[in-house]
């Protein structure tokens, strides 16, 4: 019983660890490319924030 107590976090850890660093290697390869998405996507939300703030401001 304390082996089973041991060894599955143990395998849960090394498991998210190896997700961790397959997932570490992907981000750091396409950094310029998640920059430019999640700068449109926040440009997008700024834009529509002002265009509602514009119509709320004059209605």
């Amino acid at each position: 019983m304390a082996a089973i107590r041991v060894a599955m976090p143990v395998a849960w850890f090394s498991t998210f660890a190896l997700i961790v660093r397959a997932a570490s290697r992907w981000i750091a390869h396409h950094f310029a490319t998640i920059d430019i998405v999640s700068g449109l996507i926040f440009a997008v939300l700024g834009l529509v924030m002002a265009v509602e703030g514009i119509i709320e401001l004059f209605s």
